[in-house]
């Protein structure tokens, strides 16, 4: 199949300008060593009449402002040319730094909220765990659930659903402190790492967390859907592992789930 027009046409552009680039450094080298050449002939010893030698000074120096004004020339074109690379190269790290950036994001967090994905932020957890470790501080894990989220799937729909877990999410980070972290843990699950928290901090951004996500219905076409959330608190204790905490968090959660939904619950042991 031959080549489509854009492709001919690049590749034309781009033989011109190696052809360019090639002869200019030819053209420049041959003019510095004809300047000694026509030095040479200007003041050579000979019989010629005066006349003649002042016609070969006066064409010597003519020539030698010329191959000037062509060496000058010669340059101003390899410096533009170093320029515009120059920027090519800087224009496509730009693109490259993006595009890492862009794959980072894809990489750690959740396509549909936006929020963490599960693998990052069990490892901020981690991260949060050995920095409390050092600075004997403590990490706060708060567990999410939404309520009856199969009943709300089943009423009116999977995008319904993903409706829900959006605007409670974009709830939820509403609540939380700027160096707190979201995560989507997994469904309808999310978990909130709190640094240096304490049995009180946790408890206030738990409970306005859970009040804020069922504050008012979740409108989905002529639909008003109530969302209400669950949530199991656990605090970091020494030598504790990511896996511990969020066992801790995870049966307080559950005994949320089996006492009365849309309460909050802290692991045994790490009540005030």
């Amino acid at each position: 199949a031959s080549a489509s027009p854009e492709l001919r046409d690049d590749s034309h552009t781009q033989t011109e300008e190696s052809l360019g680039a090639g002869w200019l450094p030819r053209i420049a080298f041959a003019a510095l060593l004809s300047v000694p050449v026509l030095a040479a002939w200007a003041l050579r010893v000979s019989a010629d009449p005066l006349s003649v030698r002042d016609f070969r000074v006066g064409v010597s120096l003519v020539a030698t402002i010329a191959l000037g004004a062509l060496l000058f020339a010669v340059q101003r074109v390899l410096s533009s040319r170093l320029e515009q690379s120059l920027r090519e190269v800087k224009k496509s790290n730009e693109e490259l730094s993006l595009a890492r950036e862009a794959l980072q994001h894809q990489a750690t967090h959740d396509c549909m909220t936006g929020s963490m994905n599960r693998s990052a932020i069990v490892e901020a957890l981690d991260r949060e765990l050995s920095r409390s470790a050092r600075s004997e501080t403590r990490v706060a894990v708060l567990l999410i659930d939404l309520d009856h989220f199969k009943d709300i799937n089943d009423r009116f729909g999977h995008q319904a659903g993903d409706v829900a877990i959006i605007a409670a999410c974009t709830r939820m980070q509403d609540c939380v402190r700027s160096h707190d972290l979201l995560g989507r843990y997994g469904g309808e699950e999310f978990l909130v790492v709190i640094p240096e928290s304490d049995f009180d901090t946790a408890m206030q951004i738990a409970e306005r967390i859970r009040k804020h996500v069922a504050a008012e219905p979740i409108r989905w076409q002529s639909n008003e859907i109530t969302v209400t959330a669950t949530i199991g608190i656990a605090l970091s204790r020494v030598n504790d592992t990511p896996e511990q905490l969020l066992r801790r968090a995870d049966l307080a959660l559950y005994e949320g789930k089996n006492v009365s939904r849309d309460t909050v619950k802290v692991a045994v042991g790490d009540q005030a």
